[in-house]
């Protein structure tokens, strides 16, 4: 099914259903937004509802006046944003967050150097170069990609593609834009050329931006700087084989992060992939993908904010860290037993490292991480075909194993300190070699009730092996993957993965003039790794409060859904609400950094070249926190938004733009808590989101 530009769908039918609408997002109460994440300039989002298996929500960005990409996903239907500053913005989906949903760019499982993920997936694609952004809607289907126990997102960058013709022919897009609430400035230019046997593409971009403003103050420190650079290569044969080839660098600096104990000094990153696919008869393709990441990074807690101090002196800390990974993947799919059925091989390895020093003196070093590897290897079927009359199944099973390891540790302090040395030399004595077996299911049936109802029953066994961080953590500190909760943790290195079992019901309803399709799902989750109040002896000593990784039992329900009714073709309205509750099944104590219920509505006017849209956003107030986690509650607020694009012809679009119309107060819940010394939001208060911001943006394509 289509979906025309005034959100008229033509019909239903069991094909890829595409509705194009605008999204704002209004949520109800009090909860929480990233540090920028509240300033995003809603694109056009098209949401692509395949007829069976999970959803894919698809964004496609028209004027971004967002920093962090991934503050586009909170236009999506139970999704939303862990915000630690304004490029490290961590995905959350009903729940899940950081490596438990699979995140990659251009088919690159992108790992962070740092140990605190500020330099996460999407940072890595600007808001300016994204093409789309697709989140797989419910239970990920196994083919998704690796450990997709909180679902799959695949953010793709502008990229050529090939034409018809022999000649080759140019296209491209630039983009400039300017918001006011922090002085920033987007600069952007994308190059294509190709015809039929050969594309080349390049981009570059560039990004500078100051602390942000919010009615009271200014938040510290939230400026940023990042330049990007890109360039890619394809061939395509005459018989229809493609190979194609890919460069980026990201190159961060001096950006903060508030709700980390560090900012970051630099973030750089060097990835290179490679692709090909072959066609064999009609209906059999093979395809295969490499890559390579070389990232390097370093954070301080004294170039963009005051560093704490003991007995009148400045602790002054920096940490360099860096990985290597590589990744490979080979699909085939072909037809069988009346649909098509879609086997893979593919893996990830990541090698990560880590150390802890005072610049200024040559006395204070801990390395935290040292090598620390994390190996994957899986096989998967996947089978999609017709069960019965108006019946559609996909079924798939993936078979991963994890291995991971890390060399020994040391630190300057441990001839100094005893009960450092115990955990010293107990994690370097201990079998820190580990390997894990887990084997993933995932089941979604559609059944057409009519030519505009659809409904949906999924089901799905996903796992998780512990991260490197949760095994390899050998003393108490705060590299927790961007968990930003304040606390200090040490790992386990005899973890058990995580194991969750995923039901989803739902359905579509595609009315002539609209759009429905509410989800409800529960998951119970065994061995759910938590941060748990550490009994250990000698970590207790160094901290009293710190806490240590364990599995514990967890459960998770909610809902979700969209809407969207065309009145005629200048007048339409669309929203999304989404709700989750996370919840410890051992103890009564609730999981930590849930979104709380939000939701967003839209009223979208369209008149000749022009587009007017007002939108409020909404969030309920969060007061199911983690107790363990010392989770503070948050207020629930409402934000209004005005936006104006004018489009005179195919080639110019100028978006225009105030966002917080009435300069509301507010703190995000997802935002984290400050911990900069003399900001204007006190230490270890809710970080406010931005004030009353007024943005402009012009872009130009050919």
């Amino acid at each position: 099914m289509r979906c025309s530009a005034e959100f008229i769908p033509e019909q239903a039918c069991l094909n890829m259903k595409v509705l194009r609408f605008s999204l704002v997002v209004l949520l109800f109460g009090t909860g929480s937004s990233s540090a920028l994440a509240d300033t995003v300039n809603l694109p056009a989002v098209e949401v692509t509802a395949t007829p069976i298996a999970a959803d894919v929500s698809q964004i496609e960005p028209t004027g971004p006046t967002v920093t962090d990409s991934a503050a586009l996903l909170k236009n999506l239907p139970g999704a939303n944003v862990n915000q630690n500053g304004p490029l490290t913005g961590i995905a959350q989906y009903r729940g899940y967050f950081g490596d438990r949903v699979n995140t990659q760019v251009n088919g690159v499982h992108i790992e962070p150097a740092c140990s605190n993920a500020m330099d996460t997936p999407l940072s890595y694609l600007p808001p300016a170069t994204v093409q789309k952004i697709e989140l797989q809607r419910g239970i990920a289907p196994v083919s998704s990609g690796i450990e997709t126990i909180g679902s799959a997102i695949r953010a793709i960058s502008l990229s050529s593609e090939f034409s018809a013709q022999e000649n080759f022919t140019s296209s491209g897009k630039a983009t400039v834009g300017y918001t006011d609430v922090s002085d920033g400035n987007l600069s952007s230019l994308f190059s294509a050329l190709s015809n039929r046997n050969h594309r080349f593409h390049a981009s570059a971009n560039r990004e500078r931006g100051n602390d942000y403003e919010y009615p009271d103050g200014t938040v510290s420190p939230t400026e940023y700087k990042r330049d990007s650079f890109g360039l890619g290569y394809g061939f395509r044969s005459d018989g229809g084989d493609e190979f194609d080839i890919d460069y980026h660098q990201d190159d961060t600096d001096n950006s903060g992060t508030p709700a980390l104990p560090m900012d970051i000094v630099y973030a750089d990153g060097d990835i290179v992939s490679a692709g090909y696919r072959a066609l064999f008869g009609n209906a059999t393709t093979m395809e295969a993908h490499f890559d390579y990441q070389d990232s390097n990074h370093a954070m301080d807690n004294y170039s963009l904010r005051r560093p704490p101090s003991m007995m009148g002196n400045p602790m002054l800390r920096r940490s360099d860290a860096d990985v290597i990974s590589t990744g490979f993947q080979l699909d085939l799919t072909m037809p069988m037993w009346g649909g098509i059925n879609q086997f893979g091989f593919e893996g990830d390895a990541a090698t990560h490292n880590a150390k802890i020093k005072n610049p200024f003196s040559t006395n204070f070093y801990v390395r935290n991480f040292n090598d620390a590897e994390r190996n994957l290897l899986s096989l998967f079927s996947e089978w999609q075909g017709d069960i019965g009359a108006d019946w559609n199944m996909k079924l798939g099973g993936r078979i991963t194993q994890v291995k991971t390891d890390a060399d020994v540790v040391a630190s300057s302090m441990s001839m100094m300190n005893p009960n450092l040395m115990v955990l010293q030399s107990r994690f370097n004595n201990a079998d820190r070699s580990q390997t894990d077996y887990n084997g993933d299911l995932a089941v979604e049936m559609r059944h057409a009730l009519n030519p505009a109802t659809d409904v949906i029953v999924g089901f799905g066994h996903k796992n998780r092996a512990p991260s490197y961080q949760e095994r390899y953590l050998w003393l108490p500190l705060e590299a927790t993957g961007g968990l930003a909760d304040g606390n200090v943790y040490v790992g386990d290195i005899r973890l058990d993965p995580e194991s969750a079992n995923q039901l989803e019901l739902g359905f579509d309803w595609l009315p002539a003039n609209g759009y429905l399709n509410p989800r409800v799902f529960y998951h119970r989750i065994d061995d759910y790794i938590q941060g748990t109040p550490a009994t250990d002896t000698a970590v207790i000593a160094i901290n009293p409060r710190a806490l240590q990784f364990a599995n514990v039992d967890a459960e998770m329900y909610g809902f979700d859904l969209g809407w969207g009714v065309a009145f005629n073709s200048q007048w339409r309205t669309d929203g999304i609400v989404s709700y989750t509750r996370g919840k410890r099944r051992d103890i009564g104590d609730d999981l930590f950094r849930i979104a709380p219920l939000n939701g967003s509505v839209s009223v979208t006017h369209t008149r000749r070249d022009w587009e007017f849209v007002l939108e409020e956003i909404a969030y309920a107030e969060q007061n199911k926190v983690s107790s363990t986690n010392r989770e503070k509650k948050s207020a629930g607020y409402m934000l209004t938004n005005l936006r104006l694009r004018y489009q005179p012809g195919d080639a110019l679009t100028l978006g225009f733009g105030v966002e917080n119309l009435f300069d509301k107060q507010y703190q995000s819940h997802l935002g984290g808590t400050n911990r900069v010394i003399g900001s204007d939001v006190a230490l270890g208060e809710k970080i406010y989101g931005p004030g009353v911001n007024v943005y402009a943006n012009v872009s130009l394509e050919w």
